[in-house]
């Protein structure tokens, strides 16, 4: 046919609605597009983080009223004191910010532990993942995203806002390969962050992690040819540590 011929012809007829089969006991139907939904739900996760100005964090391990199948929350005990920050400038007009975190019973050498780190180079290539993870995610960087250093199997946790390990970082020598990095705690991060849709371990939260990698795969491409948050233009961002 002509593109004449093309063109006059009718629209194709919208697909059938969805529906349920009982004897397969499935949803039947064409697949909707969920692109959108898929985006929205990472912008709300995303303005769900919090900031705060704390100088000291304590909680007591938790276990919320579960099935046996659906897990605790993956914020075991913590005791932390807010020692400093890391600053660097992203862009003209635009700073990064992320608070560093100590053990209190242990102080003394988780404090050098978090200074050994700074002077090898480990902590700003930490904070130069958590940048990228952020820009991925859509969570702003000031403020709302933590580092601590723990002499535990904690990998991360959500406490409003979001708290990763220095010590698991360097103990799994994250810092000498971009790429199991950014795969590793780019699952953390989705982690932590879909639990601001269910503080379960249960299909709402496994829903709204899966969603939310969905959102941010077309964008991780880009990311893995700017290690450690490199701009742009491939400059390499410069890192303050300020003690507070």
């Amino acid at each position: 046919k002509s593109s004449e011929d093309q063109e006059n012809l009718p629209p194709p007829p919208p697909p059938p609605s969805p529906y349920y089969d009982d004897d397969l006991a499935q949803v039947r139907g064409v697949a909707t597009d969920g692109r959108k939904e898929r985006r929205q739900l990472l912008s709300r996760l995303a303005k769900s983080v919090l900031t705060t100005h704390d100088k000291r964090l304590s909680s007591a391990s938790s276990r919320l009223d579960s099935k046996a199948d659906q897990c605790l929350d993956c914020n075991p005990e913590h005791d932390l004191e807010r020692v400093g920050c890391l600053e660097a400038d992203l862009t003209v007009g635009s700073k990064a910010r992320i608070p560093l975190w100590i053990e209190r019973r242990y102080r003394g050498s988780s404090l050098q532990r978090l200074r050994d780190s700074a002077t090898r180079g480990i902590l700003p290539k930490f904070g130069g993942l958590l940048i990228t993870l952020s820009n991925l995610f859509e969570v702003p960087t000031f403020d709302r995203v933590h580092i601590f250093e723990e002499d535990t199997q904690t990998v991360a946790f959500n406490g409003g806002a979001l708290f990763f390990n220095l010590r698991y970082f360097e103990t799994e020598a994250h810092a000498e390969h971009w790429e199991d990095a950014l795969s590793f705690w780019l699952i953390s991060f989705a982690h932590e962050l879909a639990h601001f849709e269910s503080p379960l371990h249960d299909r709402r939260h496994g829903r709204a992690m899966e969603n939310a990698q969905r959102a941010m795969l077309p964008n991780l491409p880009a990311a893995l040819n700017r290690p450690w948050g490199r701009r742009s233009d491939g400059t390499e961002l410069h890192w303050t540590i300020r003690e507070e």
